[in-house]
């Protein structure tokens, strides 16, 4: 994982040199204080990236 994480880096500064970006090496965890079926749920999610 962080060798692939090191050759997008690396795409990145190659393709796009003053892009800023931030690497998060650990994701904060909450732990459920009731079961799922009585939770609301939703998802958020981020943009992709492609390089052409």
């Amino acid at each position: 994982m962080l060798n692939s994480l090191a050759i997008t880096k690396k795409l990145i500064q190659t393709k796009y040199p003053s892009f800023e970006y931030t690497v998060f090496n650990d994701t904060p965890v909450t732990p459920l204080s009731k079961p799922v079926s009585e939770c609301k749920l939703s998802l958020v999610t981020t943009g992709g990236l492609q390089l052409t």
